[in-house]
């Protein structure tokens, strides 16, 4: 049994995969902006940390984690106007990251969102052998 914890856990996928992973048997905390969308019967199983940014203390939800499933991704609009894309992605991740390391947390699942990829593919789709070519939030 492994302790983890999830980030955009109030997302699609983030749901789905605290049910997934509390079914295998794992124990489950959640990293969320805020609990309004997080089923109740997760609330105290959350810690509220709003926007994974540079300055966020994640010492509260990192306590006993042993694995990180970082989903975390605000939906940023078209060209991230007020830079909120670039704080969450990039320097909140760094910061996750940086954050975990002090934590002692052993394994980090770091999943992007298609975007980072850019907006286009090829016929065949996308591989890892196709250059990442983001050109909104996801760009450093």
């Amino acid at each position: 049994m492994t302790t983890v914890l999830v980030t955009g856990a109030t997302g699609y996928v983030g749901r789905a995969l605290l049910q997934d992973l509390e079914r295998a048997g794992h124990v489950v905390r959640a990293a969320v902006r805020t609990t309004d969308r997080l089923p109740a019967h997760w609330h105290d199983r959350a810690v509220t940390v709003g926007d994974i940014g540079p300055d966020t203390a994640l010492e509260s939800a990192l306590g006993g984690i042993e694995t990180i499933v970082h989903l975390a991704d605000p939906g940023v609009p078209p060209g991230d106007p007020d830079g909120r894309g670039a704080r969450v992605i990039v320097a909140g991740t760094e910061r996750l990251l940086q954050a975990a390391g002090v934590a002692g947390v052993r394994r980090i699942v770091f999943v992007s969102s298609v975007k980072a990829m850019g907006e286009v593919t090829g016929p065949d789709g996308a591989d890892e052998t196709v250059l990442p070519q983001p050109q909104d939030a996801h760009v450093r």
